[in-house]
């Protein structure tokens, strides 16, 4: 946990650092949703498969429409429980990605975003040994400052 707060508010120093020598050119961002996971939850007492995902990320705008962003993310920690086995499982990663913007039109502006991600994802110590994949991640924008 540790870790992974250090990591989140190493980014957001690194953006405030930016923003004092640049601030028109650089900006910060950060989402917030559900991530869902398919778990067979077959025979389980309890099973969690979704949990509260987000991002905070760090821009740096190139040109007018053109930008680069960093970012680390959670995607939370899910779980099953059955009467003797306990296991969960929780993923985060960071992304670099360069951004497209279009030309505002009625105070709206369209992006689109391509880049690399590293995940990793891993379970709890003494965690049983279960699979899981990310079946589908929905954040939504809810914080950007300029």
């Amino acid at each position: 946990m540790f870790k992974k707060n250090s990591i989140a508010s190493a980014l957001i120093l690194a953006a405030f650092a930016l923003s004092a020598s640049a601030s028109a050119e650089t900006y910060l961002g950060a989402t917030v949703g559900q991530a869902k996971w398919n778990i067979d939850c077959t025979g389980a007492v309890s099973c969690k498969t979704a949990d509260t995902a987000f991002k905070v990320l760090v821009g740096y705008e190139l040109a007018p429409l053109w930008s680069l962003e960093a970012s680390y993310f959670s995607l939370g920690e899910v779980g099953v429980n059955d009467a003797s086995v306990k296991g969960t499982f929780s993923a985060r990663g960071i992304d670099v990605a360069g951004v497209v913007k279009t030309a505002p039109m009625k105070g709206f502006v369209g992006f689109a975003k391509m880049g690399v991600a590293y995940v990793r994802g891993k379970p709890a110590p003494g965690s049983a040994h279960f699979r899981v994949t990310i079946k589908r991640n929905r954040c939504k924008r809810y914080l950007a400052s300029a």
